[in-house]
């Protein structure tokens, strides 16, 4: 296996406020800082799967300052350098240019990894082998390397890549060019998607060099790199917090997706077929979870007794919960609150936080 010639820096986006896994999923506790199907949280998970590929000191993360401690918390290996703070939700773009103005700093010619914290990765030495391919592509080229999840299902949920000519083969991975981006479709198209092969599912896992990307928001989102370049002008000064927060309040929202890589012509697309999910809903974690003889996924501190059960999602804290006689149903008891839905309609769980934030129940978000 050909590895890169330098280690690569990984950058990890944990500062989602993660409102689908509502109850557990908080703005103060959002999903990556959750255990859902093992001893590890998200966060924990994804930086498990990334610190043997690099140093630590390559590793960054990039939050709001509110986790800062739970991040260093559960991550004690990580230098608080490293962690790199949003002063206010400005989506992907923003978040992505400021770590990388950090990085650049350190090494200009820095090939960088995005990962988002809070993904299901079933085949970790799989996912490691598309990490340091993309870097051998990435340090010989001035392309943006988008990750293709290879779809085994017709999902309507996510974004899909259009595949376009091959490009070259590296490690037994063959990369294409990118014809294009696909929004979300209805439940006809995503089957004719995946039935064609040529379209992949968009994980918003991208690796580049920190400066091609930074030139591709220079070329697209004049604003935000003039603001950038600001903020990097600071770093390393007494003054860079002020300006970092003065500046940054004014960006807009923006994902780099739609800021950035839907509109680059050097955009290549690396096939991960490593085992997936974004665990968007409570559906989805019912899907990647362990069951027990009635299929049922539980996770539940003070014990569980089902009766004539199956199918359901399960997960407490604090009390034991008994079911009888129940099917395909998500139970998500919290100290407090109780939450139950019919398992396919586990996407809906936003309209409760909606509600909530309509009726000015705070304490609930």
């Amino acid at each position: 296996m050909i590895h890169p010639k330098e280690k690569p820096y990984v950058v990890i986006l944990a500062g989602g406020g993660g409102t689908r896994l509502w109850p557990k999923s908080r703005q103060s506790v959002p999903k990556q800082f959750l255990k859902l199907f093992s001893n590890k949280t998200l966060l924990q998970e994804t930086y498990s799967r990334v610190a043997p590929l690099t140093d630590n000191d390559r590793i960054y993360i990039v939050a709001l300052g509110e986790y800062k401690q739970e991040i260093l918390a559960e991550l004690p290996d990580l230098d608080e350098k490293n962690v790199v703070i949003e002063p206010d939700r400005r989506n992907t773009a923003a978040a992505l240019g400021l770590t990388c103005m950090h990085i650049m700093k350190k090494d200009p010619e820095a090939v960088v990894h995005f990962l988002p914290a809070d993904h299901y990765i079933v085949d970790v030495g799989e996912f490691q082998r598309v990490l340091l391919t993309s870097s051998v592509y990435a340090e010989d080229h001035d392309d943006i390397v988008v990750w293709g999840i290879l779809p085994n299902r017709a999902a309507i949920e996510y974004g899909y890549i259009h595949s376009g000519d091959d490009l070259e083969e590296l490690n037994g991975i063959t990369l294409f060019k990118v014809k294009g981006f696909r929004e979300k479709p209805n439940e006809t198209t995503a089957q004719a998607f995946v039935a064609s092969g040529k379209y992949f599912w968009n994980g918003g896992q991208y690796s580049q060099k920190a400066r091609v990307l930074v030139n591709a928001i220079k070329a697209h989102m004049p604003a935000l790199y003039k603001g950038l370049e600001v903020i990097g002008s600071s770093i390393g000064t007494t003054d860079y917090d002020n300006i970092l927060k003065e500046t940054y309040s004014e960006f807009d929202s923006i994902a780099i997706d739609v800021g950035v890589t839907e509109k680059v012509k050097n955009l290549v697309m690396i096939p991960a077929s490593y085992g997936w999910s974004d665990i968007g809903s409570w559906e989805s974690l019912y899907e990647i979870s362990q069951k027990n003889e009635g299929s049922n996924s539980v996770l539940v501190e003070n014990g569980y007794i089902g009766i004539d059960t199956e199918g359901c999602l399960i997960q407490g804290e604090g009390r034991m919960i008994a079911t009888i006689g129940l099917s395909d149903l998500v139970i998500i008891d919290t100290p407090d609150v109780l939450m139950v839905s019919q398992k396919s309609r586990s996407q809906d769980v936003k309209r409760f936080v909606e509600q909530l934030k309509e009726k000015e129940k705070k304490e609930y978000l």
